[in-house]
């Protein structure tokens, strides 16, 4: 009877330092690029390393429990890990680095390759058709803003998300993105918001339901 919980000690204590050193691979990118002899403190640190804690309880939870196969439990993990970098980057320089989107897009593809839950062609369409439509959604928001509300950042964390869940399950995650954001926007009086971590905030859900299933 003992066993789950002792199990779920032993995982949260393992992914909370691991969200601890993800938290300094973001910090120590940052030095990196600004040239900084010291990692600059992060932004929301604590909000980030509690979110993170949470999710990944979550899922592990869910794996022990029989709610969710082995493979959904560990296809969230890696999305949420990602997440945290980028959600810490976009808080703390506005940044969702193409070093980060692109390894994270091709990590999805491989991984969903390989657990055989979307055929090839049909993933390599969609992320190829995501990343051309959102381009071109760019380009025309910017265009009418005069102004990068929307990053190109954003358009690769889209398409790196659709390379790990299926394309309706990413438009929801992006709708209730995109909900928080005017909320937040809203209530604290800011136009202009990083994007990035709303999307992470939401980018796990997939794994635990899919609008696959009801499609």
């Amino acid at each position: 009877m003992m066993t789950v919980p002792l199990a779920m000690g032993g995982c949260i204590l393992l992914t909370g330092l691991a969200g601890i050193l993800l938290l300094r691979l973001a910090t120590g990118f940052i030095a990196h690029v600004e040239g900084l002899s010291a990692p600059p403190p992060l932004p929301q640190r604590t909000v980030l390393l509690l979110s993170w804690l949470f999710i990944s309880s979550s899922l592990f939870l869910s794996g022990f429990q029989g709610w969710l196969p082995t493979m959904a439990v560990t296809r969230g993990l890696l999305v949420a890990a990602w997440c945290l970098v980028l959600a810490s980057l976009d808080l703390a320089r506005y940044w969702l680095p193409l070093s980060f989107t692109a390894t994270m897009t091709l990590a999805g593809m491989i991984f969903s390759v390989l657990s055989e839950e979307r055929e090839t062609l049909r993933l390599a369409a969609e992320v190829i058709g995501t990343f051309l439509v959102l381009w071109q959604l760019r380009m025309f928001v910017n265009r009418l803003k005069q102004n990068e509300v929307f990053g190109l950042g954003d358009v690769w964390l889209l398409t790196a998300l659709v390379s790990w869940f299926p394309v309706f399950d990413v438009l929801l995650v992006t709708l209730l993105a995109l909900l928080s954001a005017v909320c937040f926007g809203l209530f604290a009086k800011r136009q202009y918001l990083p994007f990035g971590p709303f999307l992470c905030m939401f980018a796990v859900l997939p794994a635990f339901i899919s609008m696959e299933r009801y499609l």
